[in-house]
């Protein structure tokens, strides 16, 4: 005798428990890639710390390329659409940010200068630190602990939230083109997902990239005064 709908919805799994399995999934078929994803992210990082310039651009920007690749074509087509087609829409803008990256590496003119401005160096480093360090140990407090970890480099919303504050050392000359993507997920899928599933530390994404929103609002709107200063002294003279 077949069972009856009402019993095959009781023992249905829900989505948030089949997401979860997916990421467990993910981290061990990939391993060491977790470990080597986080690796690279903190290596562009110092790069650009210790050295920046034109070579450590490059590489900075090689790195996300590569990250941003890697989740949308492995994390997202590889393990979650085949049980989530949506998960394929993903991939695309995930994709499309890692093709930004490795266009500007060939024809564009993105610098990471951290030491511009040393209000923005300290906080594009503790939002650093937020992204790659409080939210795992965030998410395994809340009882979602390793493997079900999304890790910057292979995850996600550490990834897009770790962009955006490497992204910051670029605002004394911002192309805001390269924030949209990593802000609309971190923001949208990290406020969806704490409400709809209760991932609560999906909130650290989305307050890193409102915090990056709100610096590079201002930094846009700050005004000009030592080069207007020179314009009217160049004027007089």
């Amino acid at each position: 005798m077949l069972p009856s709908p009402a019993a095959i919805e009781e023992v249905e799994i829900p989505t948030r428990e089949v997401v979860l399995g997916l990421v467990g999934l993910y981290n061990r078929a990939s391993w060491p890639m977790p470990a080597v994803g986080a690796v690279a992210a903190f290596a562009a990082l110092a790069f650009v710390l210790i050295r920046p310039g034109i070579f450590s651009d490059m590489v900075a920007k090689i790195v996300l390329d590569l990250l941003w690749l890697w989740t949308g074509i492995i994390f997202f087509i590889w393990r979650l659409a085949p049980e989530f087609h949506v998960a394929y829409l993903f991939a695309a803008a995930f994709a499309l940010q890692g093709t930004y990256f490795f266009v500007d590496i060939l024809f564009g003119g993105l610098e990471f200068r951290p030491y511009k401005n040393g209000s923005t160096l300290i906080a594009a480093l503790i939002l650093l630190f937020t992204a790659a360090v409080v939210h795992p140990v965030l998410a395994s407090a809340l009882g979602r602990g390793w493997p079900k970890l999304t890790l910057v480099g292979t995850g996600p919303g550490p990834t897009a939230a770790a962009t955006l504050a490497l992204l910051m050392f670029t605002l004394h000359k911002p192309k805001p083109s390269f924030f949209l993507i990593p802000a609309a997920w971190a923001l949208g899928a990290g406020i969806a997902v704490a409400q709809g599933w209760h991932f609560y530390e999906e909130l650290v994404p989305a307050g890193v990239a409102l915090v990056v929103l709100l610096w590079l609002a201002a930094t846009a709107w700050r005004p000009k005064g030592p080069a207007k200063a020179e314009t009217v002294e160049g004027a007089t003279l």
